[in-house]
């Protein structure tokens, strides 16, 4: 048999095709196609996944988007209603400084009256330094007239008793208050020592419940 048969028959046996084919190409290139076609499927996974992915991440940022704008209408909305509570707080702070200095001139006109003083200047109201006092001005008996003067607080504490010793002076001169003067002290709320503190200075104390310490004349 020579070659030209051996090809022939090799062209007619589909078996013996294949034998030689492994024989001469090996294993892993027969197996090349099914590899190549496992590489395809896995791409297309891939493919898959990325664009799995890619919506989730379109859909993230959508729902961070609405949560931004969902956040910034809730502080916009917050800082509206601070902007109203600040506005009530300063309404009923100026409430209760009307409140305080009325209690104050009442007090002050109720010392004078009960003390036989004639009035010669009513209890009125001086702002320094956005500080509310209230003073007066009465003479007793022999003709001496006395100045009165007051530094109104909500809450009195200790440090607004040195505050007061520091500026009385000036406050009645301002005021232009009589030589002979007593300085008093109001608080809705008086915290703990201040009638003590203002002993010492010879200031009086009052309240809502009336005279709690009595002043020296000046």
């Amino acid at each position: 048999m020579d070659a030209l048969d051996i090809i022939r028959q090799i062209e007619a046996d589909a078996g013996l095709r294949a034998q030689l084919r492994a024989i001469l190409l090996g294993d892993d290139f027969l197996r090349l196609p099914a590899e190549v076609q496992k590489l395809i499927e896995a791409q297309a996974r891939t493919e898959q996944s990325i664009q799995r992915l890619t919506e989730a991440q379109a859909k993230t940022e959508r729902a961070l988007q609405e949560f931004q704008a969902r956040t910034e209408q809730s502080f916009q909305r917050l800082e509206v209603r601070i902007v109203n509570l600040e506005k009530q707080v300063g309404k009923l702070a100026e409430g209760m400084g009307a409140t305080v200095e009325t209690d104050a001139q009442q007090l002050i006109d109720y010392l004078i009256k009960t003390e036989g003083l004639e009035v010669v200047l009513e209890p009125s109201p001086i702002v320094v330094n956005g500080e509310i006092d209230v003073y007066a001005v009465a003479k007793n008996t022999s003709g001496v007239e006395i100045g009165f003067l007051c530094e109104a607080k909500t809450g009195l504490k200790v440090q607004d008793v040195d505050r007061f010793k520091e500026n009385a002076e000036k406050l009645a001169e301002k005021a232009k208050l009589p030589k002979v003067r007593r300085y008093y002290l109001y608080g809705f709320v008086i915290y703990a020592g201040v009638p003590e503190r203002a002993k010492t200075f010879g200031f009086g104390v009052i309240s809502p419940r009336g005279e709690l310490i009595k002043p020296s004349s000046k």
